[in-house]
């Protein structure tokens, strides 16, 4: 009975809930009928007003203002989309059904369209005619029709859409006081009083239309409901049925797991090695695990009830595992202690330890678990004493040991390490190797590579190879040794580490650095001549013996004795210093380099035939071009004569090796500088080196018989403009006429004068020759000739004799001072400073005019120029000829230029042979050019007077 009233209860419940379903379903009939009304003419009604809305802005266009149309139109198309977004566009991918028009969002999309076309009507009433009034509640008649057709069964809907659209037009019109106007509006009004109780008698037919059906479907529900009841009352007594059935066998499930779970444990329990047990709050063993017996020698039964004392070697170890404890805020983690076997012998354990609480918070114990160690502590204490006995042995050797692992991190260092590095064990651990071991090349000082990497890479015993000095972090030392490096290999063979021992060799170094002064340059630390002349010595043995070839080269410096002069000592003996790096980072690993005299270099060439020795000095040669010697801000630039001699069977003794050098390399210097001469037999250089003496002989014959000529070489401006407007200017040369007639230029004879102090008096003979030459017709000098260069050499200057002379010279052939221009090498006035000055000074206060010749060669130039009165710069040819290709020579030909000009001295470009090299100067702004492409040399009669003297 009881089951069957339930089955009633919940029959008449379904039976309730399908009624307010049904009128559920009802409602929603209603509604979606008035949407499907709504969305069929809703289109019909937008497309109706976009008409209207064009004939308008047509008809109104010239009454009102373009803008306001365009504004007017463009609300009106905004509300009408608006309304639109509300019934299909809102929800494109949402069954028709499903749709909601109405609400707050619809509504005041309704309100905003009709208040734009009401705004439309109230403009014209206020600024049209009759017509245009008449026109304009027209339209807005017709709107009212279009909307009436898609919101004739929404009553609310349509009041909101006609009263803003309607009202503002019909108040205005009956405002207006014309009985037209007004019979207009009273029509207006009741038009729309007539649509608006159109739309109310439509929502109600609709509501009665769907009541009467929802009626008919409600008879035919009710019979439903009814069967229905029947089923639903079956279907919960077969669903009770099932669930109990289900909460049967989750039970009997559960009950398993529990079972299982419970022999996992035990099973844990009796086999883990760990113990676990159980204190309560008074201190009091509840349980343990069998392994208690394994670990202290109880059964957990014998422990079960005693207090926790009883396990604990002491009552002090008792309190102390208490309060640590209580310190850990009930966490112990890792505690190592002693405890009691119940045999009485101490056992280690590692002790994790936690409070226990109740559902209060409150402490009703700890559980712990224990771990014995005892076999561990005991192989750490022989590690200990191992590792000890390892320290103190390693304290007691002589030798550096350092102990790094795989990452270069320093973890020991005995005592002599400490005291060779200058680092104590306690701040070096943990450091890396190279900051704690620093390790030097002896010869250059620079660091060497990592020995750590070295000894991983090899995975074996090394030395590291060379002269290694160890640097002291605090004391200004450096201490010679020999490094060896092992890896340290763990139980399965791998490197887990390296050992450094280095041992102190400086007794033994001292003895070899005894050996290698003697043999060595103390300066560049190259070998002396006397071991080069060794190493010479045993190549031309091996020559002999086995056949090979070897090449001397004997190296001259350039310009060397610049720097020594004007910088001091000091300063040529850092340039040979640094030249000495740079000449090994060229040189093969076999060649030999030596330091032979002040700046005289040798090189040995082993193993290499003539043509490729030649290749190896050209290029040696090449780089000492280019090398640059700062000092005190000031640049100087050398070069080097090599002279080159191949070393066969047949080159004879040592001695003829070396002397057949030394000529080759004077003939390179006599040859211009900055070359390369290669020794032959029968040589014509080294022949006419070998007779400079029988010039001697020559140039006083040549003196005495007058067989000197003297030509002229146009300098000329080389600004176009210029040169065809300034007179004649331009350098005497020498040439000397032989026997037969031919003329000999200076570079055959000049290097002989100079040798051997000749060149004072050639240079009394030109001077006086030009004097002579240029008095003899003043006038048309005068007329023609602007300046007149003379050259004067270094021997010159340093004769008191020749200037006095040359005053007088001056003085009694009359010829006007300022004609007059006196050239002056670099190197000349350099290594006759104060000479120079004071002929410069004496002249210049007669009216002759100066010129620097060859300047740039050395850049220490620039600090003279300021102490020098000259009136010209000659740019020395070397970097004339090559400016265009050459940027360097480019960039010290613009930078010379630029000194020149800023100090108001004229600029001379030399040896200018081409159109390309003419151009480059004129963008630079050199004044004055001398070269083929000016003028080729002529003789200085015909230069000056347009004819050659019968005399000459």
């Amino acid at each position: 009975m009881k089951h069957s009233s339930e089955q009633d209860q919940h029959a008449e419940r379904a039976i309730y809930d399908d009624d307010d379903e049904q009128k559920t379903i009802s409602r929603q009939q209603f509604q979606l009928t008035r949407n499907r009304l709504l969305h069929a003419q809703i289109q019909n009604e937008l497309l109706f007003e976009f008409l209207i809305t064009a004939v308008l802005c047509v008809g109104f266009w010239s009454l009102l203002q373009a803008r306001l149309v365009l504004g007017w139109a463009l609300l009106s198309i905004i509300s009408a989309g608006w309304r639109a977004l509300f019934i299909s566009e809102r929800y494109p991918n949402v069954s028709l059904e499903n749709v909601r028009v109405f609400g707050t969002s619809y509504l005041s999309a309704t309100v905003f369209s009709g208040a734009v076309w009401g705004s439309f009507g109230a403009i014209i009433c206020f600024i049209g005619n009759s017509t245009d009034q008449l026109f304009a509640l027209f339209a807005l008649t017709g709107i009212t029709l279009a909307a009436y057709t898609s919101m004739q069964s929404f009553p609310k809907i349509f009041a909101a859409f006609v009263i803003p659209a309607m009202m503002p037009t019909v108040a205005c019109l009956a405002y207006s006081q014309d009985y037209l106007n007004v019979a207009y509006a009273v029509f207006a009004s009741l038009f729309c009083v007539l649509m608006l109780m159109s739309t109310r008698g439509m929502h109600s037919l609709l509501a009665s239309s769907i009541k009467l059906s929802s009626h008919n479907t409600e008879l035919i529900y009710n019979l439903l409901a009814a069967r229905k009841s029947n089923d639903t009352a079956k279907n919960l007594l077969e669903s009770a049925n099932k669930e109990l059935q289900q909460q049967i066998e989750e039970r009997r499930r559960v009950e398993d797991r529990i079972r299982e779970s419970k022999e996992r444990m035990q099973a844990i329990f009796e086999g883990m090695q760990d113990t676990l047990y159980q204190v309560d709050k008074e201190k009091i063993i509840t349980w343990a695990t069998p392994s208690i017996k394994q670990l202290l020698g109880y059964r957990p039964n014998e422990l079960v009830g005693k207090s926790a004392r009883v396990i604990h070697l002491s009552d002090q170890d008792f309190e102390k595992h208490g309060q640590a404890l209580d310190d850990s805020f009930g966490r112990l983690q890792h505690y190592e202690s002693m405890l009691l076997h119940k045999d009485g012998t101490p056992v280690w354990v590692s002790e994790n330890a936690m409070y226990k609480y109740n559902e209060v918070g409150g402490i009703t114990g700890y559980e712990a678990t224990l771990r014995d160690i005892t076999a561990l502590k005991q192989t750490k204490e022989a590690l200990f004493l191992a590792q000890e006995r390892a320290y103190v042995t390693l304290s007691s050797i002589g030798d550096g040991v350092i102990v790094v692992n795989l990452d270069g991190v320093v973890e020991y260092m005995n005592i002599v390490a400490e005291q060779g590095t200058g680092w104590k064990l306690e701040e070096a651990h943990g450091q890396q190797l190279i900051d704690v071991l620093k390790l030097v090349d002896e010869k250059t000082l620079d660091a060497i590579p990592d020995p750590i990497q070295l000894c991983l890479d090899e995975a074996r015993t090394i030395m590291l190879p060379g002269y290694l000095l160890i640097v002291h972090r605090h004391l200004n030392q450096r201490i010679s040794i020999e490094v060896n490096a092992s890896p340290i290999r763990n139980s399965d063979g791998e490197i887990s580490g390296v050992v450094l021992v280095f041992h102190d060799v400086s007794e033994l170094r001292s003895l070899a650095q005894m050996t290698y002064h003697a043999t060595h340059d103390s300066l560049t630390g190259l070998i002396n001549r006397r071991e080069f002349e060794k190493r010479v010595q045993q190549a031309l043995a091996n020559t002999r013996d086995k056949d090979t070839r070897h090449a001397l080269c004997y190296l001259d410096l350039d310009n060397f004795k610049v720097v020594n002069d004007t910088c001091g000592h000091v300063a040529g003996d850092e340039l040979l210093k640094q030249l000495t790096q740079t000449l090994r980072s060229e040189l093969r690993e076999g060649d030999t380099l030596s330091r032979i005299g002040g700046d005289e270099f040798g090189i040995l060439f082993c193993g290499c035939s003539i043509a490729s020795a030649e290749r190896l000095a050209e290029k040696i040669r090449n780089m000492i071009d280019h090398f640059r010697f700062v000092w005190d801000d000031r640049s100087f630039r050398i070069g080097a004569s090599i002279g080159l001699v191949p070393i066969t069977d047949n080159s004879g003794t040592m001695s003829d090796v070396l002397s057949a050098a030394d000529s080759a390399c004077y003939v390179a210097k006599e040859s211009g500088r900055n070359r390369i001469h290669v020794y032959e037999v029968n040589d014509s250089a080294l022949v006419e080196q070998h007779g400079q003496m029988q010039w001697v002989q020559r140039i006083q014959e040549v003196l005495e018989e007058d067989r000197f000529r003297l030509y002229f070489q146009t300098i000329a401006p080389i600004d176009p403009q210029l040169r065809a407007t300034e007179k004649l200017h331009g350098e005497v040369l020498l040439r000397m006429l032989d026997r037969d007639e031919r003329l000999v230029g200076p570079g055959s004879f000049i290097p002989a004068a100079e040798r051997y102090s000749l060149m004072s008096t050639i240079d009394r003979w030109v001077v006086e020759n030009t004097l002579r030459i240029l008095a003899r017709d003043m006038d048309t000098v005068i007329a023609r000739l602007n300046a007149c260069s003379i050259n004067l050499s270094g021997q010159s200057l340093s004769d008191e004799r020749f200037m006095k002379s040359l005053v007088k010279l001056i003085d009694d052939t009359g010829v006007p001072p300022e004609l007059l221009c006196f050239e002056i090498t670099e190197t000349a006035v350099i290594s006759n400073l104060t000479s120079a000055s004071h002929l410069i000074a004496s002249l210049r206060d007669m009216g002759c005019r100066f010129a620097l010749d060859d300047f740039g060669v050395g850049l220490s130039s620039f600090g003279y120029l300021k102490n020098l009165a000259v009136d010209y710069l000659k740019l020395d040819g070397c970097f004339i000829k090559n400016m265009t290709k050459d940027s360097i020579d480019y960039a010290m030909v613009k930078a010379i230029n630029s000194v020149g000009q800023t100090m108001k001295i004229k600029t001379i470009a030399e040896f200018v042979e081409n159109e390309e090299t003419l151009a480059a100067l004129r963008s630079i702004g050199v004044d004055y050019a001398q070269g083929y492409i000016i003028a080729k040399p002529s003789p200085l009669e015909e230069a000056l007077y347009g004819r050659v003297s019968s005399a000459a």
